[in-house]
């Protein structure tokens, strides 16, 4: 990441900026940390200016941080020496939790600074229709996050943020600051009457239902961030999956509630004027297709995929998703036709998409464990390849992403650390320590 120099200003504020610069730059660095000098020539300071932030007095950030010897298994000397100092974030600083409403039910993670967290013990899920009963929906996963952090001990002002993820388009509202910005649910995709809960501010629901808490006031003061679940299924990838790394990435999520599609440009989730941008199955390519869409009333790219599949968007599915998929991966000829013929369509109707806007990663989402690569990627790319056009040939790679069906969970976090952690540690920094309960942590 390139550091983001300030020029003139205030020697506090140029302070301040620092501090915040070097934060980022060992929230980066993740659990390994950073030398004084490697932080000095990353951030293009003197090792005098960086001990002054680390360890100098009460302004500095020595609240939030740790020297000690760097752990063997990071440290590679080119010849023999002592092992050199760290810098680290302390642990137990702070959490994040992520919400995530699926087509099926909720999802609920309490995670650290870092974007960890053990799927077997840091985590509520139950099934739920939200189409029928968003708000409780909401009200479950208030009580999962309370439940959760009294498990550990953890208060809500150990929350940097809390990050909600649902599946329908979200129009980010604008506000004078971040913390005034509001999603707002939309229901434009639907035929006739909109869904009930379309047109609401998820964010307000949800800060009310965390209201109704034993010291709810606490609770639903913590900021609340809210993203479509494909969006966030594309920033878990590029910051934790198949797309780290890379700037420009194509996430096309495809589950039983449908498919949906997250765009990141220049390392940044892209939405698009209304938040609809990425919805890439209610794309239309075969106008006269005799298929038709339950939700667009078009012979959308959903629609055509899920007749080949066998599945239907409305009613009820001949089968679901996974059970097609565990039916091909135990060898059920007609499974495994039904998945080539779909996975061949989608890579000609994604031909032009990365051909018009040159992506690095096209990542597949959904219930396709590793075994199901070879069903599901080799059509793809040959049909992209066959069809995409000129020098972006050389550029695509069409992959499984790494984190399945977990990824809007993932990427629920990452919204609220992506968003407040570095103001959390900053105000952390400047208030007394008070340890608490830890997680055991597993990168997911």
């Amino acid at each position: 990441m390139a550091t983001r120099k300030i020029h003139g200003g205030s020697p506090q504020a140029l302070r301040e900026s620092n501090k915040r610069l070097l934060l980022e730059r060992l929230l980066d660095a993740g659990d390994n940390g950073l030398t004084r000098p490697e932080l000095a020539r990353s951030l293009d300071l003197t090792v005098t200016a960086i001990t002054n932030l680390v360890s100098g007095g009460g302004e500095s950030l020595a609240a939030v941080l740790d020297e000690s010897p760097a752990r063997a298994h990071s440290y590679r000397a080119a010849n023999s020496g002592p092992i050199p100092k760290v810098v680290r974030l302390k642990e137990r600083l702070g959490y994040v939790i992520g919400i995530a409403l699926t087509n099926t039910g909720v999802q609920v993670a309490i995670a650290d600074l870092f974007g960890n967290f053990d799927p077997a013990g840091d985590t509520r899920t139950t099934t739920w229709d939200i189409e029928k009963d968003l708000h409780g929906a909401l009200a479950y996963a208030a009580r999962a996050v309370h439940e959760l952090a009294s498990a550990r001990g953890i208060q809500a002002e150990d929350v940097a943020a809390i990050g909600l993820a649902i599946p329908a388009p979200v129009d980010i509202l604008s506000g004078p600051d971040l913390s005034e910005r509001r999603g707002r649910l939309r229901g434009n995709l639907v035929m006739g009457a909109p869904l009930p809960w379309s047109n609401i501010d998820p964010v307000a629901a949800l800060s009310n239902h965390l209201a109704a808490l034993p010291d709810g006031e606490r609770w639903s003061a913590i900021e609340l961030h809210v993203d479509n679940d494909a969006n966030l299924g594309a920033l878990a990838e590029l910051k934790a999956g198949a797309g780290r790394g890379k700037e420009n990435i194509f996430y096309i999520q495809i589950d039983d509630g449908g498919i949906n599609g997250g765009l990141v440009f220049n390392g940044l989730n892209y939405r698009g004027a209304g938040g609809i941008a990425g919805e890439f199955g209610h794309v239309v390519i075969d106008h006269d297709h005799h298929e038709r869409c339950a939700r667009c009333g078009h012979a959308c790219i959903e629609a055509i995929v899920f007749a080949k599949l066998g599945c239907r968007r409305a009613g009820a599915p001949d089968r679901a998703l996974d059970q097609i998929v565990r039916a091909a991966l135990e060898n059920d000829d007609d499974a495994i036709a039904a998945i080539r013929d779909a996975a061949d369509y989608l890579g000609r109707v994604l031909a032009p998409f990365v051909t018009l806007l040159n992506f690095d990663r096209v990542l597949i989402g959904g219930p396709f464990p590793a075994r199901a690569y070879s069903l599901v990627i080799p059509p793809i790319q040959a049909a992209v390849r066959r069809l995409t056009s000129g020098p972006a040939v050389r550029d695509y790679v069409v992959e499984l992403g790494a984190l399945h069906e977990g990824a809007s969970l993932k990427g629920a976090v990452w919204l609220g650390l992506d968003r407040t952690r570095s103001d959390y540690l900053l105000a952390r920094a400047s208030r007394p320590a008070r340890t608490i309960t830890g997680l055991a942590v597993a990168d997911v």
